[in-house]
């Protein structure tokens, strides 16, 4: 059964509207759309994952940082859509996506603990 999250009056975020703005399931970050499939393999292999503990669902939506789309409806959104509050389940970073040990990398994973569900995980790439 899928939740639905309705914003009524059309609430304004960000100069971007929100109407009846599905829950996401399982969703993973990559650094441009040409890692793509690297990215998901590298989760989707057993010679990583053995057991099937991190195993992204068959319907997971890629997101990218060099995408210009800004909907969530197309095919590769950016990953700067402006996800609400406790509305995603499951987030992968594919190994192509840049994490630094600075200000910027503490804050964007403070941003991924404000937009995961409370049971939710977010899964990191293991070198």
């Amino acid at each position: 059964m899928e939740s639905e999250l309705y914003y009524s009056n059309n609430q304004v975020h960000d100069n971007i509207y929100f109407h009846n703005i599905r829950y996401m399931t399982d969703i993973i970050f990559h650094k441009s759309s040409k890692y793509i499939e690297d990215d998901i393999d590298y989760y989707a292999s057993d010679t990583r994952d053995k057991h099937g503990a991190v195993k992204p669902s068959k319907n997971i939506k890629s997101y990218s940082l060099d995408s210009f789309n800004f909907d969530n409806q197309s095919e590769l959104p950016s990953l700067f859509y402006p996800f609400p509050k406790h509305s995603l389940d499951r987030i992968y970073l594919g190994i192509s996506f840049p994490l630094y040990a600075n200000n910027w990398g503490a804050e964007f994973l403070r941003y991924l603990m404000y937009i995961i569900k409370k049971d939710g995980a977010v899964i990191f790439p293991v070198y």
